[in-house]
């Protein structure tokens, strides 16, 4: 269950390190998605609120930050968010992108491939393929990359689907764009057909252990989260430690 509205971040949590942005489709009205680490809100453009999130139905739908993408990533980094896709709509649909030819940064699913993966940075594309998170149902998914070492890692459901080792070289200028998820900014094609809850980026690649934490309780980073799942069945939050798994 999403935090609600009012919800902070817990700026001390550990996993709250290193986090560049957080975008938490929790507003249910209006066209903003709060940002909660340095204020770079998205806009929404004609994607729906729904219970768990914003659902883009791949008719142009997208959410756009305010801010260029030089702002929030870098050339180590992590991505986690949490989407839905249920394979009904054929062709490549946009997970996120940095400008209009998801060459430069992107990440897209293809579902009529089996919910395969595919990840690219500045031209060098890395596939991964039949992940299944076109079933319909939500999913986490994460990726990693690190410039110095040309190592992607693809999680699924807090999960190491599969590493990728292809290289890759990194062009900061195309980083002047703004940030686009569910879809890219001025095109016509590749539009995610599904929903997204959040989505999270990080300057530093978080390990498999962390990335397992974050499936299990993706909102522990905020404040006001942490204790309501307990309070709610009664319990008092002193009973409530929030699951850390270090070291980074």
């Amino acid at each position: 269950m999403l935090p609600k509205l009012g919800t902070r971040l817990n700026r001390t949590h550990l996993l709250s390190q290193g986090l560049t942005a957080a975008w938490l489709m929790n507003a249910n009205e209006g066209a903003i998605v709060n940002e909660f680490v340095s204020g770079y809100h998205g806009e929404i453009f004609g994607g729906n609120w729904v219970a768990d999130g914003v659902y883009f139905d791949a008719d142009y739908e997208r959410i756009s930050t305010v801010a260029a993408s030089e702002n929030f990533i870098f050339t180590s980094g992590s991505m986690f968010c949490r989407i839905t896709n249920s394979g009904a709509v054929p062709g490549k649909q946009g997970i996120f992108a940095v400008g209009d030819g998801y060459t430069d940064f992107a990440c897209y699913i293809s579902p009529s491939s089996g919910g395969d993966i595919t990840f690219r940075i500045n031209s060098s594309g890395h596939n991964f393929l039949n992940t299944g998170i076109d079933d319909g149902f939500f999913h986490t998914v994460g990726v990693t990359w690190n410039d110095a070492d040309n190592i992607i890692n693809v999680y699924i459901d807090g999960i190491l689907f599969d590493t990728s080792s292809n290289a890759f070289s990194w062009n900061s200028s195309d980083f002047l764009n703004n940030f686009s998820f569910g879809g890219r900014p001025n095109k016509t094609a590749y539009y995610l057909n599904g929903a997204m809850s959040f989505m999270y980026l990080y300057d530093y690649v978080i390990n498999a252990q962390n990335i397992a934490a974050l499936h299990f309780n993706p909102y522990q980073i905020f404040e006001r989260n942490r204790f309501r799942a307990f309070e709610e069945q009664g319990a008092p939050p002193a009973v409530f430690t929030p699951l850390i798994i270090g070291p980074f």
